[in-house]
């Protein structure tokens, strides 16, 4: 027997120190009213309605959700639904993998590296965040280059402006590096320096350095760095045709030997064993 209770005040604790992976990401859309699937899932749910309302519960709590809000259900957590959806409901749905150190309800005891959000959050402050959610439901269906890079990216963008929503004493920040991290991900052939993105976004550079560490557990270099080698390792996994030297000027290293070098020590490894 389920009992109705009223809203929670539970709250999400996600780790960025590290990528969520994404197991899927896409549109779910019902013509007819339909109840939210009863389930304990080993994977975070998290998803926005695009048009029309429906209420969820997780845990004998329930959200009731309306175009523009957004819902993340903890893996682990019962979720279930005791009212249907109205007809027409549209949603944008992900599944991610959690993290050792992701926690729900209780603040985890190590919060470095840490961003907290409520289970429901109205998105309508944030039209970005529409985006994120539309950009890797496209990605994931996709066959585009750069396709896993991207989407890591564009998850932990997620992340920081729900958390943004969740803590509006660190919306500004967030955006900034929210809008960073768009501008590094949108030109991968380059690499931007602390210089540059201090003077692009009016921020001096200790306080970028700063933020960059807290939100996405790296300085800006040391970010681009391995978010390019994660994606060259990916390639070199995929694409045989692909030779270093190729990898090197498509990412912004100087050359292969630069690219090799940093590969190895990411890795542990020379490329060329990976491609073996």
């Amino acid at each position: 027997m389920y009992n109705r209770a009223k809203q929670s005040v539970d709250m999400n604790y996600l780790d960025v120190s590290k990528p969520h992976k994404i197991s899927i990401a896409s549109y779910n859309y019902y013509p007819e009213e339909s109840l939210h699937p009863d389930r304990i899932m080993t994977e975070h749910d998290i998803f926005i309605v695009i048009d029309g309302e429906w209420e969820v519960y997780q845990n004998d709590v329930a959200y009731p959700l309306k175009k523009g809000d957004a819902v993340f259900l903890f893996a682990g957590q019962h979720h279930y639904g005791l009212s249907k959806c109205t007809k027409e409901t549209k949603t944008i749905f992900i599944h991610i993998e959690p993290n050792e150190r992701d926690a729900f309800a209780r603040s985890p005891q190590n919060t470095e590296n840490t961003v907290a959000f409520p289970v429901k959050l109205s998105c309508k402050k944030n039209p970005e965040i529409v985006r994120y959610f539309d950009k890797l439901a496209f990605l994931y269906s996709s066959t585009v280059g750069n396709k896993q890079i991207l989407m890591n990216a564009y998850s932990d963008l997620l992340l920081l402006a729900l958390a943004d929503l969740g803590d509006d004493k660190t919306s500004d920040n967030g955006n900034v590096i929210s809008d960073i991290l768009n501008t590094i991900n949108t030109d991968l052939s380059r690499f931007y320096s602390i210089d540059e993105l201090a003077d692009k976004y009016y921020i001096c550079k200790r306080k970028l350095i700063y933020l960059f560490k807290t939100y996405t557990g790296y300085p800006p270099h040391q970010y681009q760095i391995n978010m390019k080698l994660d994606l060259c390792n990916d390639i070199l996994k995929n694409e045989n045709n692909t030779t270093f030297r190729d990898l090197a000027e498509r990412f912004g290293f100087y050359d292969e030997f630069h690219f090799s070098k940093l590969y190895k020590a990411r890795f542990g490894h020379a490329p060329k064993f990976t491609r073996k």
